[in-house]
């Protein structure tokens, strides 16, 4: 039921003209308000990634037509006004979210100049240039230098969803690499087949998780990080090392 201290239902600011509710309907209450528990559920039924997509994914204001079924997992329900969703008899230990099959990302891009770009998504505006000896301004970041720190940026984000779901924590985390880059079809005509044939990569870490669980996190981020799957489907060699500090 309720608990005294809560609304039945709590409105956000709007987002892309509609509205946002968030609908507690109860449980039991406990010091950590069940993260623990929601977390060692969540981690064989993905419910981090179906949190992550409903809150952020869907910011766009594009709620996919054909949703899977709702995995229950403890009981708050989420919903988007008008995107057909509806709250369901889940029980007193369920929370619902879900996920979509898929996600469209909308950017719009316009050329300041031969080689200088405005890329825009959502509220925000990337920039990317090149150095004034190719012809840029040396503004921004390359597109090369932008596409890997996105991979950097993929790495944190998903490490950190991982960890979450095992349960340990990641005190500090810093990274670095150094991308072999194959200047064949920029610097000649000769078609580009593997622009990075080999990336090393190094993962500062400070955790108090055990060996195993850190072996866990980097068998985990090797297949769900989006940018990680997309550069070794290529063909990347990442070559890998892992500096963990005991905090």
């Amino acid at each position: 039921m309720p608990a005294e201290c809560s609304p039945p239902a709590m409105r956000f600011a709007r987002l892309n003209g509609r509205d946002v509710v968030a609908d507690f309907g109860g449980g039991a209450m406990t010091s950590d308000a069940g993260a623990h528990r929601y977390r060692r559920i969540g981690r064989d039924a993905g419910a981090i990634e179906r949190l992550f997509v409903d809150l952020f994914l869907d910011a766009h204001g594009q709620a996919p037509q054909a949703r899977p079924p709702l995995v229950p997992i403890g009981r708050a329900v989420v919903t988007w006004p008008g995107t057909q969703r509806s709250r369901r008899d889940v029980g007193e230990d369920s929370v619902t979210f879900d996920l979509p099959p898929t996600h469209h990302f909308m950017l719009e891009a316009a050329a300041t100049s031969r080689c200088r770009l405005e890329a825009s998504t959502r509220q925000h505006t990337v920039v990317i240039d090149v150095p004034a000896v190719r012809g840029g301004t040396d503004s921004a970041a390359t597109p090369l230098e932008t596409m890997l720190a996105s991979f950097l940026a993929c790495l944190n984000v998903i490490s950190h969803l991982i960890a979450d779901e095992m349960g340990v924590e990641i005190a500090d985390l810093s990274m670095s690499l150094d991308a072999t880059f194959d200047t064949d079809g920029i610097r000649n005509t000769t078609p580009t087949t593997l622009p990075f044939p080999e990336i090393a990569l190094t993962m500062n870490i400070t955790t108090s998780a055990s060996d195993a669980e850190i072996a866990q996190l980097r068998e985990d981020l090797g297949k769900r990080c989006p940018m990680t799957v997309l550069l070794v489907q290529a063909g990347t060699k990442i070559d890998a090392t892992w500096n963990v500090t005991r905090p």
